[in-house]
């Protein structure tokens, strides 16, 4: 295996910290670029990428279980991280108007 840094490594890293925000020029330009490639790089671990180009922010969350499958993923995002994502698109919502 090669062991070049992937060209959209800075964005996925980014996203693994907590949520990315367009004022980043450099990761937010990386990651629309990278877009597909970062989207396919998570899903095969079970987690999603959101990206909110209009509203100028991404985050990861991990796919819900499938009850029908014997073993699902364990958690790797906790719930308190999901509402923490939340309440800050709340409060940049409600800062707009």
């Amino acid at each position: 295996m090669d062991n070049e840094t992937l060209p959209y490594a800075l964005a996925v890293i980014k996203l693994l910290k907590g949520v990315v925000y367009s004022d980043d020029k450099t990761v937010w330009n990386c990651l629309i670029q990278y877009q597909r490639d970062i989207k396919q790089h998570f899903s095969g671990i079970g987690i999603e990428v959101f990206v909110q180009e209009s509203e100028g922010f991404a985050y990861l969350k991990q796919k819900d279980s499938d009850p029908s499958q014997e073993e699902n993923l364990p958690p790797i995002l906790l719930r308190e991280d999901n509402s923490v994502i939340l309440l800050l698109y709340s409060l940049s919502c409600y800062s707009k108007n």
